[in-house]
C-alpha cells in the first residue's frame, strides 16, 4: 500500500517548532508540548510518526525522545517510519536504536530506504537483513523498503556535517562565511567522523555528484553538470566548489 508521507505527523517537523535548531536535549515541558502535537495529528489523520535522523534537526533528537513521540502514536495506533541515524558505519548501532524504540513504545516500524551506503561497506546487507529478520523473530514488528536507485537526491547542503545547522539556515551560511568554520567542516567532509553518515565520502567520487536542480536563476546552466566539471571550470577544488554554491 503506498502512503503519502504527508500523512506522518513529523518527529524533524514537531522538534523544529518546539525547540528549534538547537542542539540539546528537550525539556520536560518541551517534551510535553511535543507528544501533545503528536497527539493532536494523530487525531488529525495522520498514520503514524515519522523521522529523519541524518538531517537536522533530527540528529539532535535523543532516544529517549523518539520513544516518547513514538508512543504517543502507539496509542492511536499509528506507526514509526524512519529513516534511520546511519546507513553507513554506524548503521548497526542505528537498527539497535530502531529496534529500541519499537520495543520500548509498542510499535510497528517501517525502515526507510534500506541501503549499505558508501563503497566500504558493499556486501553487508545479508547482516543487515539478518539482523532485521532476527528482532522480527523476537516479536518486534519491523519491515523495511529500499529505493531501486543507483543515486540519491538531497540538498546540497546534506554535505556538511550537522554541527554546521546548529540554529538554522542563516548561521549555516554564517559558518560558512567565516574562514575557520569553513576549513572545519572541509576538514570533516573529508576524514571520518564518528556519529555522522559523510555523504561526501560515501559517494565514488566527485563526478558522480550531479547539479539537479537550483533555485536561482543565475545558476541554472549548472543543472545537469557534476561538481567535478563545474569545479575544473571554475579552477577550484570540488569540495570548495560545492561549499561556494
Amino acid at each position: 500500500i503506498a502512503i503519502n508521507l504527508a500523512s506522518y505527523v513529523s518527529a524533524n517537523r514537531v522538534r523544529e517548532m518546539v525547540v528549534g535548531h538547537d542542539d540539546r536535549r528537550a525539556t520536560p515541558e518541551e517534551l510535553a508540548r511535543m507528544r501533545a502535537l503528536v497527539a493532536q495529528a494523530m487525531r488529525d489523520g495522520a498514520v503514524g510518526l515519522s523521522s529523519a535522523l541524518e538531517y537536522p534537526p533530527g540528529p539532535y533528537a535523543d532516544t529517549a525522545e523518539l520513544i516518547a513521540l513514538a508512543s504517543e502514536a502507539a496509542r492511536f495506533g499509528g506507526i514509526y517510519a524512519t529513516h534511520m541515524r546511519s546507513y553507513q558505519e554506524g548503521i548497526m548501532p542505528a537498527l539497535e536504536e530502531t529496534f529500541q524504540i519499537a520495543r520500548e513504545a509498542s510499535i510497528p516500524v517501517e525502515i526507510w530506504h534500506l541501503e549499505v551506503a558508501g563503497t566500504t561497506l558493499w556486501g553487508r546487507m545479508p547482516e543487515v537483513v539478518t539482523r532485521i529478520e532476527d528482532a522480527r523473530a523476537s516479536g518486534l514488528d519491523i519491515m523495511s523498503d529500499l529505493h531501486a536507485y543507483t543515486a540519491w537526491s538531497n540538498p546540497m547542503s546534506a554535505f556538511v556535517p550537522p554541527w554546521a545547522h546548529v540554529g538554522g539556515d542563516a548561521q549555516l551560511l554564517a559558518r560558512l562565511a567565516d574562514p575557520a568554520q569553513r576549513a572545519r567542516m572541509r576538514h570533516e567532509m573529508e576524514n571520518v567522523r564518528e556519529g555522522w553518515d559523510n555523504e561526501w565520502l560515501a559517494v565514488a567520487g566527485q563526478a558522480d555528484i550531479l547539479v539537479s536542480s537550483v533555485g536561482q536563476r543565475e545558476l541554472r546552466p549548472l543543472q545537469g553538470k557534476s561538481i567535478e566539471a563545474i569545479a575544473r571550470a571554475r579552477g577550484r577544488e570540488p569540495i570548495e566548489t560545492l561549499l561556494v554554491l
